[in-house]
Order: structure tokens, then C-alpha cells, then sequence
């Protein structure tokens, strides 16, 4: 091996594509310096290199951290307060909808019982008017008395097709579980 300008075959650069040629570019790499001083710099900028970019990757996941957080606490807080005001409109809606089935229990259950008051007046007037008339027929003749019997039977009929008409709403008022 030849010893080029001066240099002791230490100091020679081994595996230098140009050995033994000076390059006149001026170019990004500096081909007088030894390899050894190269490789130690070209490593140098590699770790500053992968230094800036770890940092930088760093710092973009953490701003993109802090804003997910930002974010997603205002997300999750507009969620909570949205699932509030659906529940407070359920309530509402819930209390409207139970009192007006209450109202309308009320009112079946009012007139069921004005209609069950109606009926019992109705039969005891049935009653004492029948009373009436059985004393009534006893002193007539057997002809009137008859044809009272007669209108007395018809309306026996009228009271019990009347009370089995009040015995189906009594019934329709108990399958709403109201008591009669």
C-alpha cells in the first residue's frame, strides 16, 4: 500500500471511494477529513436527527393529547347535561301522561257510580212502585187486575234488562281494577 500525500497508512481513509483522488466539489461531505471523525459526525447529526424527530413527535402527540382531553371534556359534559334535560322532559311528559289516565280513571269511576246510584234508585223505586201495585191489584177485579199484571211483568222486564246493562258497565268498570 502507498502512503498518499504524506499520510501514514493510519491516518489513510479506508473504504474512501476517491482514495488517492482529491475531489474539487465542494460538496456536503468533506472527503479530507478520516473516516472515523465522519462516521462519528454522520452519527451525531443521525441522533440530533432522530433526537428533533422523537420531540417533535413528542410534542404533537401531547398537544394532541391535551386537546382530546379539552375536547372530549366538553363532549362528555354537553352529553351529561343533554341526558339530564331528557330526563327532566320524561318526568314531565311521564306526570302529564299518568294524570291524564288518573283523570280518566276519575271519570270512569264517577260516572260507573252515578250510573250504580241510578240503577239502585231505579230498583227501589221498581220495589215500592211493585209493592204498590200488588196492593192495588188485590182490590180490583181479576180483569184489571190482569192487565196490570201485565204491565206490572213488562216492567219487571225493562228493571232487569236495565240492571243487566248496568251489570256489564259495573263489570267493564271492575276489569279497569276499580271497585264497585
Amino acid at each position: 500500500m502507498s502512503v498518499v500525500d504524506g499520510e501514514s497508512p493510519a491516518e489513510k481513509p479506508v473504504g474512501n471511494p476517491t482514495e488517492g483522488i482529491n475531489p474539487k466539489s465542494t460538496g456536503p461531505i468533506d472527503w479530507n477529513i478520516p473516516w472515523t471523525d465522519y462516521a462519528v459526525e454522520q452519527a451525531q447529526i443521525a441522533q440530533k436527527t432522530i433526537e428533533s424527530t422523537l420531540d417533535n413527535a413528542i410534542e404533537v402527540t401531547r398537544s394532541r393529547v391535551d386537546r382530546i382531553l379539552t375536547t372530549s371534556s366538553a363532549h362528555f359534559n354537553q352529553t351529561i347535561d343533554s341526558l339530564q334535560d331528557l330526563k327532566s322532559d320524561y318526568s314531565t311528559y311521564e306526570d302529564i301522561v299518568f294524570g291524564k289516565i288518573k283523570g280518566l280513571f276519575e271519570t270512569l269511576l264517577s260516572r260507573a257510580d252515578t250510573k250504580v246510584k241510578e240503577l239502585r234508585q231505579s230498583i227501589d223505586l221498581l220495589k215500592a212502585e211493585s209493592e204498590k201495585l200488588e196492593d192495588v191489584l188485590r182490590e180490583l177485579p181479576s180483569r184489571e187486575a190482569s192487565r196490570f199484571r201485565t204491565q206490572v211483568t213488562n216492567l219487571a222486564k225493562e228493571a232487569k234488562k236495565e240492571r243487566n246493562a248496568m251489570s256489564k258497565e259495573v263489570t267493564k268498570i271492575s276489569n279497569y281494577g276499580i271497585s264497585v
